[in-house]
């Protein structure tokens, strides 16, 4: 069988901690809609030029952080870290996702976003980049993720109960792989589950049995 999911994010890892808090209680509607607004206006800014790739994304970055600092969202300037999704509004299918467990030092929600947007649409490795006509053709989620917790366990029957509908890390030695909640809407059977995740970090689908783990929470909104 192949354990190598459809629609899987691609992590990058940085440790920084922030303070704990209720995720679902941090955005109102109409935040979440400037939030999404701003991930799409990251990646539309990188086409309104004919210079380098890597010139654009720099001098975008810059001018939508000076323009979007001033917003009255204190979220926006907390250290929290987050996932961008792109997926073809046509069939629902993977076309670009990136983010991080944790926020990068220094670096506020706002910049996050803004960053992943941009490496969601032009730096996903498994997708050539984003053209300027397939924008309109995508929809945005962005997943603002709480600080991962290690968890502990003596069966696999407790590890099933613990990280069931949570965001979940793996790690074995140096190898290290997430999913997002989301991704239990596709794989909802817990060793299945584990056996997919595995194939990610790049080990057997059997090593699930020997990794430690952490769990995580997700506040999640899309474009309609």
């Amino acid at each position: 069988m192949d354990y190598a999911p459809i629609a899987v994010c691609i992590l990058q890892v940085y440790f920084e901690n922030f303070e704990d808090m209720e995720l679902n209680t941090l955005l109102k509607k109409k935040e979440e809609k400037q939030l999404l607004q701003i991930a799409r206006e990251s990646i539309a800014c990188c086409f309104n030029s004919n210079d380098l790739l890597l010139q654009r994304i720099a001098a975008c970055k810059k001018e939508l952080y000076r323009r979007y600092t001033v917003l009255d969202i204190p979220v926006l300037k907390m250290p929290l870290a987050c996932f961008v999704t792109l997926t073809r509004k046509k069939n629902m299918e993977l076309r670009g996702c990136i983010g991080n467990l944790e926020a990068e030092k220094n670096e506020s929600l706002l910049e996050n976003i803004i960053r992943n947007s941009m490496s969601a649409a032009f730096n996903d490795s498994r997708f050539e980049p984003l053209e300027p006509e397939e924008l309109s053709r995508v929809k945005i989620e962005i997943s603002i993720l709480s600080k991962p917790e290690i968890i502990h366990f003596e069966t696999k029957e407790e590890l099933f109960s613990l990280i069931r509908g949570k965001g979940v890390v793996l790690q074995k030695g140096f190898y290290r792989a997430t999913f997002l909640p989301q991704v239990w809407e596709k794989l909802p059977q817990p060793e299945l589950f584990l056996r997919h995740l595995a194939a990610k970090a790049g080990l057997s689908s059997t090593a699930w049995e020997e990794a430690s783990y952490a769990v995580y929470e997700v506040a999640s909104f899309e474009e309609d």
